[in-house]
């Protein structure tokens, strides 16, 4: 390598003179490589040696390669996604068009297979719960219509049919928990429960007896009625008329749609109390969103509702059955519930709870 150190040599003309040249002083980072006949002048063994630029001992002039040692290959940066060629960029409409169509075929298969299935089931559904219902199995008639039902739903039918269905669910579901006996006497068992007890065991035993189950009722409707008025009930026990707390959207809808006197309505029992800051009352309250129009006469004589003679009472039943099914099961929205609801009732008559049975006593 070269050091850029002084050199003496003879001058080849032989005149003794001594003359110093210097080596050019090369940059280190500039560098070239042997190619296998210079290795084999300068006696390398052949393998790449880096030298640097400038004249070597045999006064060689080297030209330096232009790469500079501490540079290095550039790399081209890339945003990590590989875009497509031109030829491919041009298919990509036509492929996401061809995955449209074929994922809308799919899904009108898939669809039409649904409602032919729908048809199919609804049909078979109403078979069966007709049968039943009119046999009087109404557990099973009501698992029918909930089936039949449910392939409505699929095919978003919303006429006769659907009307037809909805009006048979809810007289199988009522009648499969339909209370033995009428309205007073459950009233009459509170009532002796209270006398014998206290209003914790009654709530109790309402709980497991008669909470939830349902009640057919022919009752009076005047034409003042709202959908927050209470009912009366023809009967007083212990000295207090009894009251119907829930049916007044249904009995306000018969009034203002057939101008009805008189209507005979199911309903979901929730409650039974007495409430003293009502004016000492029986209290019978109802699920405002259970409430209905019966309209199947069949299950009334089934009852002995409607008398199997025809006489005067039976031929007002039935007018009064077929008034109601023209109508229809469609009352407006119930009030909400909150509204409603007067938590401090039960805690007047728990707290009265004493002076009422002494009261009774005497």
């Amino acid at each position: 390598f070269a050091q850029g150190e002084e050199l003496e040599s003879t001058d080849p003309e032989g005149n003794g003179r001594k003359r110093s040249r210097k080596k050019p002083k090369a940059d280190p980072d500039d560098i070239y490589e042997y190619d296998d006949i210079e290795a084999g002048l300068h006696g390398s063994s052949g393998r790449e040696s880096t030298v640097i630029a400038g004249v070597d001992e045999d006064g060689w002039q080297r030209t330096p390669l232009k790469r500079k040692r501490s540079e290095k290959p550039e790399k081209k940066e890339t945003s990590g996604i590989n875009l497509l060629p031109a030829k491919k960029k041009r298919f990509l409409p036509v492929l996401l068009a061809f995955g449209i169509i074929a994922v809308g075929m799919i899904y009108w298969v898939v669809s039409s297979q649904a409602r032919e299935n729908a048809e199919i089931q609804l049909k078979e559904s109403m078979d069966i719960a007709e049968r039943e219902f009119f046999d009087g199995h109404y557990p099973q008639a009501y698992q029918a219509l909930l089936e039949a039902d449910a392939a409505l739903q699929i095919l978003g039918v919303t006429d006769d049919r659907a009307k037809t269905v909805r009006e048979m669910k809810r007289q199988a579901d009522a009648a499969s928990h339909l209370l033995d006996g009428s309205v007073m006497e459950l009233v009459e068992t509170a009532a002796l429960t209270l006398r014998e007890t206290s209003e914790s065991q009654w709530k109790e035993d309402f709980s497991v007896n008669f909470e939830g189950r349902w009640f057919v009722m022919q009752l009076s409707v005047p034409d003042s009625v709202t959908e927050r008025s209470r009912l009366n009930y023809d009967w007083i026990v212990d000295g207090w008329p009894i009251q119907l707390d829930g049916l007044g959207t249904i009995a306000t809808w018969a009034v203002k749609k057939g101008g009805m006197k008189e209507i005979l309505c199911a309903g979901r029992l929730q409650n039974c109390r007495r409430d003293r800051k009502a004016g000492n009352v029986w209290v019978v309250e109802f699920d405002p969103r259970s409430a209905f129009l019966w309209t199947d006469e069949a299950s009334l004589i089934r009852q002995n509702m409607i008398p199997v003679f025809d006489d005067s009472i039976a031929t007002a039943m039935r007018k009064l059955v077929k008034k109601q099914r023209e109508i229809g099961d469609a009352p407006p929205p119930p009030p909400p519930l909150e509204e409603e609801e007067e938590p401090e009732k039960d805690d007047v008559s728990e707290s009265d709870d004493g002076e009422t049975e002494g009261d009774s006593d005497e």
